[in-house]
């Protein structure tokens, strides 16, 4: 018996327009794969896409397959070392279960080389990351993209959203019965986006809006106290110019619920996984130094990649901990 798989690519805004119906399709074929790649965001072929799309994709896809969900698939076409490690760990962190590498014939020159023996180095360390995200449900900030949506002139804001450090659950449905939300534009696929937001609000949920939805907005909720607008004036890319100090009352309110509180530079992302871990991914090139308050006063190093780096973790101090984390480094906390 023969079995076809779809390959999604990773232009997930533009499937509605380029033929992809990824309910349909995915209801259709035996099994679906994703495609994970993001590649040097300044590269000048290749470049524009953010790490942690191939988190928010893999996620949403993973949602919408399900068991169908094969894994997700990289190459190296407009990477170096840090940027197609970066790809594997988003995969995994993301709970794929397998991983291909496309594939072997441009992993033989160019940069392909450097790229697959670094990620040999990583693999072990792969592998349990793998093992620490499997059934452990994610949790954080609700980020719904319902199939077919238009983004508008804020295409791929949910990945610049993560790039500020804010740990969103990528959804195909907008749900009111969650503990924080993000909205941006594309939430007007869904006829019943307006009576949902109000729903949220009227219980109490923080809801993170862009400034494209928040002029769509009914009068009666745009001055809810629960309402935040995050600024991108048509441009999700200028997210990246977010200070510390901008971030700061967005990251407390929308982590409020989870009895969190995490201060960072921007391009530092944060991942809830299960009852007791936590991911923290700093993409900058310096190191960065970061407070954190999770929901228990412990925390301990699991795990580290590259696995030659070590995080530094501060004593529990006037409720919390000070982080020191290395450039382009993933860590996983228990706590």
């Amino acid at each position: 018996k023969v079995k076809i798989i779809i390959k999604y690519p990773q232009w997930y805004d533009q499937f509605h327009n380029r033929g992809y119906d990824v309910v349909v399709e995915t209801a259709d074929f035996d099994r679906t794969w994703v495609g994970t790649e993001t590649r040097d965001y300044e590269d000048k072929q290749w470049g524009g896409d953010v790490q942690y799309k191939g988190y928010y994709l893999m996620r949403w896809l993973g949602e919408i397959g399900g068991p169908k969900c094969g894994g997700g698939w990289f190459d190296p076409y407009g990477t170096h070392e840090n940027t197609y490690v970066e790809q594997a760990r988003q995969t995994v962190l993301a709970d794929a279960r397998e991983m291909l590498l496309f594939c072997y014939g441009s992993l033989l020159h160019g940069t392909g080389p450097a790229n697959v023996a670094r990620l040999r180095t990583e693999i072990p360390g792969l592998f349990k990351l793998a093992a620490l995200v499997r059934n452990q449900p994610p949790k954080g900030i609700a980020a719904p993209k319902p199939p077919a949506s238009d983004g508008r002139n804020e295409q791929y804001v949910y990945d610049f959203a993560g790039m500020l450090g804010l740990p969103l659950i990528p959804t195909a449905e907008i749900r009111t019965d969650v503990k924080a939300a993000f909205l941006p534009i594309h939430a007007m696929k869904d006829p019943q986006w307006s009576d949902k937001l109000a729903t949220m609000l009227k219980a109490g949920t923080p809801v993170l809006v862009t400034d494209g939805l928040a002029a769509k907005i009914p009068s009666e909720l745009a001055s809810d106290k629960n309402l935040l607008t995050l600024k991108v004036d048509g441009k999700p890319k200028n997210l990246l110019n977010l200070t510390r100090e901008d971030l700061k009352p967005i990251r407390e309110r929308l982590l409020a619920p989870f009895n969190v509180r995490f201060d960072a530079p921007n391009k530092v992302a944060l991942y809830l996984i299960g009852d007791h871990h936590l991911a923290i991914e700093n993409f900058n090139d310096e190191a960065v130094t970061a407070t954190l308050k999770p929901p228990e006063p412990n925390l301990k190093q699991v795990l580290v990649l590259p696995s030659t780096e070590s995080v530094g973790i501060g004593t529990w101090t006037l409720g919390r901990f000070e982080l020191w984390i290395p450039r382009r480094t993933l860590a996983v906390l228990e706590y």
